[in-house]
């Protein structure tokens, strides 16, 4: 996706993204505290620039908030957490336990390459568990509600959970498996259902609604994390 980049003083490097079909002006913030603005089509960059400005004491209140870094012990999905162990080997290296994703970083390394190592593996390893736990749970969803699927992938998407085009294959984003059972099961029946509907219509929502009858509630609690920049 093509982008331009300009340096606000005090917020730093901002990536602005002009896109179709958007009608609002968007602010995410990674967690590395990196900026992105994406702007609607129609949208002058000036315009664009100005709403940073006018959004720039949350921008920097959040950044505060922004990802120290990768660390012995932190959570990387509901089952698994990390464990991260300087060698003297020339070769960094990964292994898989019960509960735990142990990753061996040669301690000859500067923080920033330790740092790219481990993301690399943690990505690696998502994107293995959740072609493991999300592909027969999309099949499963799609046999009780008589949906049919040509293929479903799993990739490390940055800006969404899922996708599907009008073919009905189907995307999901491998951040997926650090999300709630209820969060993950309503995005696999929005996907589902755009195989029958390609839009936002009243008819989609209603096919959302016949497969999760809570689904604005968890739609609403999705909206709260922000995958964009995880890795």
């Amino acid at each position: 996706m093509a982008y331009s980049e300009t340096t606000i003083d005090g917020i730093g490097l901002v990536r602005i993204f002009r896109r179709k079909g958007l009608k609002h002006l968007r602010i995410s913030i990674d967690r590395n505290g990196k900026v992105r603005l994406s702007v609607p089509w129609y949208v002058p960059k000036s315009a664009g620039l100005r709403y940073l400005q006018s959004k720039k004491a949350w921008i920097e209140e959040h950044q505060k908030l922004s990802f120290p870094g990768w660390a012995d012990g932190q959570i990387i999905t509901r089952s698994h957490s990390l464990a991260v162990h300087e060698t003297a080997s020339i070769r960094a290296s990964s292994r898989l336990a019960p509960d735990k994703l142990h990753i061996f970083v040669p301690s000859t390394y500067g923080k920033d390459k330790k740092q790219e190592i481990i993301k690399n593996k943690i990505k690696a390893f998502l994107r293995t568990e959740s072609e493991r736990l999300l592909i027969p749970k999309v099949n499963e969803i799609a046999l009780q509600h008589s949906i049919k699927t040509r293929s479903v992938t799993i990739k490390n998407l940055k800006s969404r959970w899922g996708s599907c085009d009008s073919h009905g294959n189907i995307t999901l984003s491998s951040l997926l498996t650090t999300l709630e059972d209820n969060l993950v099961e309503y995005v696999i029946c929005h996907e589902l259902a755009h195989t029958q509907h390609m839009n936002h219509s009243k008819e989609f929502w209603l096919k959302v609604e016949m497969m999760v009858p809570d689904y604005k509630q968890r739609r609403k609690d999705l909206r709260k994390i922000n995958s964009a920049g995880i890795l």
